[in-house]
């Protein structure tokens, strides 16, 4: 005859068997919950704040704004000196010589979230038409509005951020204001950066 002592006993170890048991059981499908879980909550996070990889102001659709010249902004990928520094250029604005007192301007139509354009910029001191007299300007224009506008002389590399406020267009003006003396004219600037954000 058994004991009502061991009795309960028994009945305690079975109860803590069964517990364990279903503890084991039902630990692998709710940690299966829990990284369900896990990826649905990074899924939306991820639906919330779209990340948009840099690219470059090349890559938009971009138009001349001035009559008479073709492609104002020519891609290039080339080392040229600026002061004493060797860069890389990645376009120039006018080309390689432009007339005094003239104006090339380009347009780009930017595609939507875009926030901001950094621009790196200067003259090729090794061009034939940048000497110490060289001046040009530099004029930025966000959907027709002036945003500022820069001087650009021999051996000096400039950086511009430009906040693009939610912009559909931008626009890039070189001005030749004071020639090299060769030929009454200035070089194109060159871009060692473009990329947009």
């Amino acid at each position: 005859m058994v004991k009502k002592h061991n009795i309960g006993r028994i009945a305690q170890i079975n109860l803590m068997i069964l517990s364990f048991a279903s503890t084991i059981f039902f630990m692998p499908a709710q940690a299966q919950i829990n990284k369900s879980s896990q990826v649905l909550q990074a899924s939306r996070v991820g639906q919330a704040k779209p990340s948009l990889k840099p690219t470059s102001l090349l890559k938009m659709t971009c138009r001349s704004a001035t009559a008479g010249v073709q492609q104002p902004l020519i891609s290039r990928s080339k080392e040229i000196t600026i002061g004493r520094e060797v860069v890389k250029e990645v376009a120039v604005l006018g080309g390689d010589v432009m007339n005094f007192d003239s104006t090339i301007a380009v347009t780009c139509k930017l595609e939507p979230n875009l926030k901001n354009l950094t621009l790196e910029f200067g003259l090729d001191s090794i061009s034939s038409f940048t000497t110490e007299k060289t001046q040009l300007l530099l004029s930025i224009y966000l959907d027709n509005n002036l945003v500022g506008e820069k001087q650009v002389i021999r051996g000096s590399k400039q950086l511009w951020s430009i906040d693009l406020k939610n912009a559909k267009n931008i626009s890039l003006e070189a001005k030749c204001v004071q020639s090299s003396g060769v030929s009454n004219s200035c070089p194109g600037i060159s871009f060692t950066d473009l990329t947009l954000k």
